[in-house]
């Protein structure tokens, strides 16, 4: 639960600006009541960060898009290689980032993000850390 929660402190960091200061010294279950309070959170048009939660070695965001998710599940494969591509970008000029992403890749913690639609139809992209090599 250790490696989950110093991936939560830096996520916070990353998605939602909240300073590593503030997420020092709370439990994971603290850190993830944190980020839900910043949610829901736009992270493009359209595109809503609903929650943030837990389970087992993942950390799972649950994702609400507005009209359909057709189009995104039939390139689901490129739109989790355009997702890691832009975190690698962002790593080498953003330390917190960088960090993210090896200790997702060190620990074997999952990043699972659940998408929804509008409609109610769903599809979830997982990152693994072989993904992130």
């Amino acid at each position: 639960m250790k490696t989950i929660k110093n991936i939560l402190i830096v996520l916070s960091a990353t998605l939602f600006g909240i300073s590593l200061q503030d997420c020092n010294g709370l439990s994971a279950s603290a850190l993830t009541d944190t980020l839900n309070s910043r949610c829901p959170t736009e992270l493009g048009k359209g595109v809503i960060m609903q929650s943030v939660e837990t389970e087992l070695n993942s950390i799972v965001c649950n994702v609400k898009v507005e009209g359909s998710l057709d189009a995104l599940k039939t390139m689901q494969e490129e739109v989790k290689s355009a997702y890691i591509q832009s975190l690698k970008i962002q790593a080498q000029s953003d330390n917190a980032t960088k960090h993210l992403l090896e200790m997702l890749e060190n620990s074997g913690t999952l990043l699972v993000y659940r998408y929804e639609d509008s409609n109610g139809k769903k599809f979830e992209t997982v990152v693994t850390d072989a993904d992130l090599k």
